[in-house]
Parts: structure tokens; sequence; C-alpha cells
């Protein structure tokens, strides 16, 4: 699951949680990154492993 923020103690925090509750965190960086799994994006709602979940968002995404 991909989390994005600026604060690095946040960040930490959340990670921790997420992995209580069974998932894998990935730190797609500062909040700026987060359209990368918005709505619409191809990591949004995708189910992947650790390897598809990077490369969909590396993906370059157009915007109207």
């Amino acid at each position: 699951m991909p989390i994005a923020g600026n604060n690095a103690a946040a960040k930490m925090a959340v990670a921790t949680l997420i992995d209580q509750f069974g998932f894998d965190v990935y730190d797609a960086g500062p909040l700026r990154e987060g359209f990368r799994f918005q709505n619409g994006t191809p990591a949004y709602t995708m189910r992947a492993n650790r390897e598809q979940l990077i490369e969909a968002l590396k993906k370059r995404i157009k915007w109207y």
C-alpha cells in the first residue's frame, strides 16, 4: 500500500498501523507524489506485488 507525506514521524506511524493490518507499505515520497495513486491513475486500487506497484507509480499520467 503506497503512502506519501511530508512528515517522517507521521509516515512512520501510518506505516506501522498499516503493517499491523497485514499490508506491506511503500513510501512514495513527499505529499506532492500522492497524486500517483489517486483515482484514475495506474496504481489506484491496483492488486500487485511490490515491484508491480513501483512500476505503476512511475508511469507518466496525462492530466487534461
